[in-house]
């Protein structure tokens, strides 16, 4: 995803019309919206942390892509798909490993663990 459709997904799950209403929800001045979708600017990286909670996305996925959009030096975007690559295979392996480490349960030890939490930003 570029960084407007980040922004757009947030706004869509915050409910959010305007640009400068999630512009306030992610700490980003009046103008910032704008440039950051004419790629006059780049996405902070506290605003892309606060995206990835409200996207419940891997906030290193999130900024990898951010930072692979942007880069014009073709030896570093390639180190960025590289990266993604990598962390969905890690992440793919950890989800199986989960979900046959759960099968293996009753099912009550993820519930006492606090396992099913959602981060919450609003």
């Amino acid at each position: 995803m570029k960084a407007a459709e980040y922004i757009d997904a947030a706004k869509e799950r915050l409910n959010v019309r305007s640009d400068y209403a999630i512009a306030k929800k992610l700490g980003i001045g009046r103008n910032g919206i704008p440039e950051i979708r004419s790629g006059k600017r780049a996405l902070p990286l506290e605003a892309a942390y606060h995206l990835a909670i409200i996207l419940d996305k891997d906030p290193a996925a999130v900024i990898a892509e951010l930072q692979m959009e942007r880069e014009t030096n073709p030896q570093r975007a390639e180190f960025w798909r590289s990266f993604l690559s990598r962390a969905a295979s890690v992440l793919a392996v950890i989800a199986c490993t989960l979900a046959l480490s759960f099968s293996n349960t009753a099912g009550t030890a993820p519930a006492a663990a606090g396992f099913g939490r959602r981060w919450k930003f609003a």
